[in-house]
C-alpha cells in the first residue's frame, strides 16, 4: 500500500564507517527474497533493498481485490494531502494508504462512508451510494484548543518579556552621615 522500497540494513553506517554488524532475525532477507511483488536490488554490503514491483497507490478501489502482484485502480488522485475529490461509484470500498486516524473523513454527496480498519494500520471507507465524493482530514477539536493555549502563552511571555520599562527598579535608600554623628552599630555590639 503506496510502498515503494522495503530496505534491510545489517550495519549502522555504510561498511567502512561502521564495521560491526547488526543481526537481522533469521530467515527475513530470504522471506523478503520470496514475495512475487518483491525485486531485490543490488546495493552493497550492509543493506538488502527491494523494490515492490506493484505498489498501491495513496488511496485505491479494492472493490474486486487485485491479482498478485498487480496494483488495484487509483482514486481521488495520486498525490498525498489533507483533501483529495473525485467520482466512486455505487458500492466501492476505498483504501487508503496512511495511518489509521478517525479525522478523515470520506463524503460521497453529502452522505459519510464508513470508516473501518485495513490491515491493523490502515483504513478503508465503504460507499453505499456512489457519486461526488471528497475525502478530508481535519484534526480534533483538542488540538486546535491546545494550538491556541500555546499561541497564548506565547503572547503573554513576549508581553511580559517587552514591558521591562514599565516595571518599578528598587532603589537603595541611603542615610547621609554627618560627621558628628557616630556611625550606627547593631544591637549586642558595644
Amino acid at each position: 500500500m503506496a510502498i515503494r522500497y522495503v530496505v534491510v540494513v545489517d550495519r549502522p553506517a555504510p561498511e567502512p564507517f561502521a564495521p560491526t554488524e547488526v543481526a537481522t532475525p533469521e530467515g527475513v532477507v530470504d522471506a523478503l527474497e520470496e514475495q512475487l511483488d518483491l525485486r531485490r536490488i543490488l546495493v552493497g554490503p550492509g543493506i538488502d533493498l527491494f523494490e515492490v514491483s506493484a505498489p498501491w497507490p495513496p488511496r485505491s478501489d479494492i472493490t474486486e481485490p487485485p491479482e498478485p502482484a498487480t496494483a488495484p485502480p487509483s482514486v481521488l488522485g495520486d498525490g498525498f494531502g489533507t483533501r483529495f475529490s473525485g467520482e466512486l461509484r455505487d458500492g466501492a470500498v476505498i483504501a487508503q494508504s496512511v495511518t489509521a486516524d478517525p479525522g478523515w473523513h470520506l463524503e460521497v454527496d453529502g452522505t459519510e462512508a464508513t470508516r473501518e480498519n485495513l490491515f491493523t494500520w490502515g483504513q478503508k471507507f465503504t460507499v453505499d451510494d456512489g457519486g461526488a465524493a471528497q475525502l478530508s482530514w481535519s484534526p480534533p477539536l483538542s488540538t486546535r484548543a491546545l494550538q491556541i493555549w500555546q499561541v497564548l502563552v506565547l503572547l503573554t511571555l513576549v508581553v511580559f518579556a517587552t514591558r521591562r520599562d514599565s516595571l518599578p527598579t528598587p532603589h537603595r535608600r541611603r542615610r547621609a552621615m554627618t560627621v558628628e554623628q557616630p556611625p550606627r552599630r547593631g544591637r549586642g555590639s558595644r
